[in-house]
């Protein structure tokens, strides 16, 4: 059961260390992709706002 234990801690330290060098990779994917949100935005709103006015 000890061994068991042992083993189960193990694991969760290597989970824990791969999260911890994941986290700040998933958070600047998250930044980037809002970032390419709000520039898809501003393209449709260049874009297709234009014609809602009536403008060409």
């Amino acid at each position: 059961m000890v061994q068991v234990v042992e083993i189960h801690q193990l694991n969760h330290e290597a989970t824990q260390r791969y999260f911890e060098a994941i986290v700040p990779e998933l958070r600047e994917v998250v930044t980037e992709i809002r970032e390419i949100r709000t520039e898809s935005q501003r393209i449709l709103e260049h874009l297709f706002g234009r014609q809602e006015n009536g403008e060409s």
